[in-house]
């Protein structure tokens, strides 16, 4: 169903923007664990940077400790 999807995400980015055939999937793909309510982190994406020194910045809630890596 994975191909679907994609195939699906791509005609709706193709209608939306006026483009032909495009594939729109990144060569890469991260995710990340933040640790904090949906708006705290949802406030520091928006506005700050990968920085940890202040908790306006995403860096200081993203989990950087153990096993996890990105």
């Amino acid at each position: 169903m994975s191909n679907a999807s994609n195939y699906l995400e791509n005609e709706l980015l193709d209608h939306v923007l006026g483009e032909g055939s495009r594939d729109y999937t990144p060569a890469t793909l991260y995710i990340a664990l933040f640790a904090d309510t949906g708006s705290g982190v949802a406030t520091a994406l928006e506005s700050g940077t990968s920085d940890t020194a202040s908790s306006a910045n995403w860096g200081y809630y993203e989990i950087n400790n153990g096993n996890y890596s990105r």
